[in-house]
């Protein structure tokens, strides 16, 4: 980071990721708003501190969020896209298969297998 810019604290402001409350930001530019600066200073800098971009650092933590319901309760797929800030129960799965190797579905059956 360059002389004189002001750090950014993840923790100060939980909110501007998505992890304070269910309030899912959708955009870096509010999300850059949320943080006070721009949305390509945000980027750089965020990508400075916590190592990837914000959009992946999000979609990864609704992913982890929305693992414990897929594994650990019969929540249909829907309302844990929703809760998690997916489009759809479509999109999560999809975006779950890429990231977990299987499916929700998958990861439930195995559940029982075990």
């Amino acid at each position: 980071m360059g002389k004189g810019a002001p750090a950014i604290d993840l923790a100060d402001r939980p909110n501007a990721v998505g992890i304070g409350s269910q309030r899912l930001i959708n955009t870096k530019s509010t999300l850059g708003a949320e943080a006070g600066m721009s949305r390509a200073t945000l980027v750089r800098r965020f990508q400075d501190v916590v190592g990837v971009a914000p959009m992946a650092y999000i979609m990864d933590w609704r992913l982890m969020k929305a693992h414990k319901p897929i594994k650990h309760t019969m929540q249909s797929l829907e309302q844990t896209a929703y809760a998690k800030g997916f489009a759809s129960a479509r999109k999560l799965s999809r975006t779950f298969k890429r990231h977990y190797g299987c499916t929700p579905h998958e990861l439930r059956r195995s559940r029982h297998e075990n």
